[in-house]
């Protein structure tokens, strides 16, 4: 049965009854969250996650993806195992940019980097250096990435290709 997430700006008591999974580092002496996610499965609430976060940033977004709730926002990509409780986290280098979920695989952009995750929400491989102010990705075809990374703001995108297998780069 698939989960149904969202963001919340407010939590109403049933919400806050619910233990909550805390996903990034829990700052001392800063015991709100940046961002509430509630979870359900079948309308039945399963779980509320609390995001720690630095800052928020420009860009947050979140997509379920398999078994993982997937949250993008600040400078990191936190994927939530809802039943497990269990959280991963990457880092972002200075900001998250864009999540493209795959059928096996989850490309995570940043500022200027892109990761690559498998089907149990570990890291295949990174590629840095793909852009200087944001990452995107145009398609996936044939296990080949094609986007683009900006590296002269405003407007300067270079394209890129890359392999999903190995994040190797290919010739444009």
């Amino acid at each position: 049965m698939m989960y149904h997430a969202s963001f919340q700006n407010t939590l109403e008591g049933r919400w806050r009854m619910l233990p909550s999974i805390r996903a990034g580092q829990v700052p001392p002496g800063f015991p709100e969250p940046k961002r509430c996610v509630t979870v359900e499965r079948g309308g039945v609430p399963l779980a509320r996650i609390d995001v720690y976060e630095e800052y928020l940033g420009a860009f947050e977004e979140l997509i379920v993806w398999g078994r993982w709730i997937v949250i993008g926002l600040g400078s990191s990509a936190h994927l939530v195992d809802p039943v497990a409780r269990q959280t991963h986290s990457l880092a972002c280098d200075s900001y998250f940019g864009h999540l493209y979920p795959l059928e096996k695989h989850l490309l995570i952009a940043s500022d200027s980097a892109l990761q690559c995750l498998d089907e149990q929400g570990e890291l295949m491989w990174r590629r840095e250096h793909l852009g200087l102010d944001g990452v995107i990705v145009h398609e996936v075809l044939d296990d080949v990435i094609k986007g683009e990374g900006e590296w002269d703001p405003p407007g300067g995108w270079r394209p890129f290709r890359l392999s999903l297998a190995s994040g190797v780069s290919l010739p444009v």
